[in-house]
């Protein structure tokens, strides 16, 4: 039981030091999450709103390839720090729109749908950004959660003042660098 322990705290101490996750997996999991989304909107269209949707696997293939240009083209899966700025968000966001031009002219192109619909593309937006901001939230706390754990003596300091500098260090008090302290105010 003991040496589990000890292994334990040898992962999370490693895992704490790691700045940046495997884009591969990061990628994979995006593409499946987008592909989710999509999934989970055609079924909901028919199930709860009655319509019609011929060749289902079509628009899963076509959503399926059209998130993996969409995160090629954006790289969205190369930069997802730990610490992910704005800057990543509005790259989801486009990489996001990307995706969902590139399955409306997949469904134009195929016939999938008899009647266009824009709810369709509207809600397939929301649930693909929603899933993956919600992912990407989700691998921040976890860092967090884990470098809070590992760094327990940890100084507390006082930032002074209201410039870009001591926002940007008061933002960045969980990255390695700043490991030993603890911002308190």
């Amino acid at each position: 039981m003991k040496s589990l322990k000890s292994k334990l705290k040898k992962l999370i101490l490693r895992l704490s030091k790691v700045r940046y996750f495997n884009r591969w997996i990061i990628f994979l999991v995006d593409l499946c999450l987008a592909t989710l989304a999509t999934i989970m909107v055609v079924l909901s269209m028919e199930n709860n709103l009655r319509y019609t949707i011929s060749m289902e696997y079509g628009i899963y293939l076509s959503s399926f390839l059209a998130t993996a240009i969409s995160i090629f083209a954006f790289k969205s899966y190369t930069n997802v720090i730990r610490h992910s700025t704005l800057r990543e968000v509005w790259r989801l966001l486009f990489m996001v729109v990307l995706k969902d031009v590139l399955l409306a002219g997949c469904i134009l192109v195929g016939g999938f749908m008899r009647y266009f619909k824009f709810v369709f593309l509207g809600a397939d937006f929301l649930l693909t950004f929603f899933m993956l901001l919600c992912f990407r939230i989700f691998l921040q706390n976890v860092y967090n959660v884990i470098l809070e754990s590992t760094y327990t003596k940890r100084k507390k300091i006082l930032l002074y003042g209201i410039g870009n500098d001591s926002i940007s260090l008061a933002q960045g008090s969980s990255r390695i660098y700043m490991s030993d302290y603890m911002v308190e105010g």
